[in-house]
């Protein structure tokens, strides 16, 4: 067999061949055992704070309110990524294009069980807690018994928080979850009205350890699992994948306010008149022997009597006759009314290149190609997001990026259909979890999509 490693499953344990012929078990293995960073600041709490005074999640929450791109995006991406939702199947073979043949498995109690769970609701949760956030929080309840898993819940992440690692086992051992931790009131952690310390299965080991727990006969029921993104350096909680977009959600959420304090403190103004004494003197030879008041009656009329004809839409492509005399003083010829039209500040487009520039930053972030919302690739503004099929084919690619989306949330469904009896129901037919997908075809199909797995 070469180099090939064959994974294999049996009484629901994993086990690696090898060209040798040899069998071990892989939870036979000693585990990676990594040292844990030292903590020099004093703990004020038993979790590890998210950010600078646990923060973070705080700012983050401000900012997506404001970035109606960053949502969606997230949101979008969420559901391409889980389609119609999670399928049980089994693996018939694969062909010589290494695909896999699916045949769709109609198991009453796998269906009941993914339906009372809401698995569907819970599984675009997940994907928008990943993105969104980094992290994923989830909790397991056993049924009465502690034999098998009746329950999951994606939680949101903003109330979570990771326990503080084992400095003996560099694992972290807990999660906490509080309302509080959204809100940014402080927690007495000895308050379990206001917090729940939860015990969590092993990052990466968890069928193995809840096994263990349930042959051990635990009193325990509940139990938190977490899946996160690339650390990166991080010890705990992860950078969302929109991170590095984080000016630009910043600006995209700052413009739509700029123009509203704008349109709310601004007086709007076309023209500017000016009108010289001198056209009065011109015009009306008995003007100079006029009182104060008359003047001014004079002026204001005159001033009512360009601005009617300057607005509204019956004054668009009109001309105004202007005097002008020679005045000896300075030598030039004055105009004795003078009209200037004023730039509109709130004209359309202003802003509007930044503000799609920055879309598009926020959008590459999340490996989003923006004709999928469209907008397109290149360009300054936000329109024409191209053909149909610029559409149908960055829909299709990003069909294939989701791919580790969708494996992170297969993962709960292994667990839980070793745990629940699942697979030993099925041991010869390789029992899997896949999603369905409605892939956009070419009209000459004879139809607009196609069912693709």
């Amino acid at each position: 067999m070469s180099n090939n490693i064959i994974q294999a499953e049996a009484d629901t344990m994993q086990f690696a061949a090898f060209s040798n012929g040899t069998v071990m078990k892989l939870s036979d293995s000693a585990d990676f055992k990594d040292p844990v960073k030292t903590e020099n600041t004093p703990t004020m709490y038993d979790w590890a704070p998210w950010g600078s005074s646990d923060k973070d999640p705080i700012t983050w929450v401000e900012l997506m309110r404001k970035c109606g791109v960053l949502t969606a995006g997230i949101e979008g991406k969420a559901r391409i990524a889980v389609g119609k939702g999670m399928q049980p199947v089994f693996i018939n073979g694969i062909d010589k294009e290494g695909r896999e043949e699916l045949e769709f498995l109609n198991d009453i109690d796998i269906a009941r069980w993914m339906e009372d769970n809401q698995a569907f609701r819970q599984n675009i949760a997940a994907v928008r807690s990943l993105l969104g956030w980094g992290w994923v929080h989830m909790r397991i309840r056993l049924d009465n018994e502690g034999k098998h898993i009746a329950r999951f819940k994606v939680d949101d992440p903003v109330k979570c928080r990771m326990g503080r690692k084992n400095k003996a086992t560099g694992k972290i051992e807990y999660t906490y979850y509080s309302p509080n931790f959204g809100t940014g009131v402080s927690i007495d952690k000895k308050d379990t009205s206001a917090i729940k310390k939860i015990p969590l299965l092993d990052e990466g080991e968890e069928l193995d350890h809840l096994q263990q727990l349930i042959e051990d006969g635990t009193k325990i029921r509940e139990f938190s699992i977490i899946y996160r993104g690339q650390l990166d350096g991080q010890e705990y909680y992860p950078y969302p994948a929109w991170y590095p977009a984080k000016q630009w959600v910043e600006m995209a959420g700052k413009i739509p306010e700029m123009k509203v304090a704008m349109m709310n403190n601004e007086i709007t103004i076309k023209y500017i008149i000016s009108i010289s004494p001198k056209y009065f003197e011109l015009t009306d030879p008995k003007y100079i022997s006029y009182s104060k008041e008359k003047k001014s009656e004079a002026f204001v009329s005159k001033a009512h009597e360009i601005s009617d004809i300057l607005s509204g839409t019956s004054g668009s492509h009109k001309s105004i006759v202007n005097a002008s005399y020679y005045n000896p003083v300075t030598s030039k010829e004055e105009e004795t009314i003078k009209i200037t039209a004023v730039d509109d500040k709130l004209k359309d487009g202003k802003l509007l290149v930044e503000s799609s520039a920055g879309n598009k930053e926020i959008l590459f972030a999340l490996m989003i190609n923006p004709a999928i919302l469209g907008a397109n690739t290149f360009g300054g503004m936000d329109g024409g997001a191209g053909s149909g099929s610029d559409i149908r084919e960055a829909y299709l690619v990003q069909i294939m990026l989701m791919e580790a989306e969708r494996q992170m949330n297969s993962q709960i469904f292994n667990l839980v259909k070793h745990i629940n009896g699942w697979a030993a129901k099925y041991p010869d037919n390789n029992l899997q979890f896949r999603y369905p997908n409605s892939v956009l075809t070419t009209l000459d199909t004879g139809g607009s999509t196609k069912p693709a797995v």
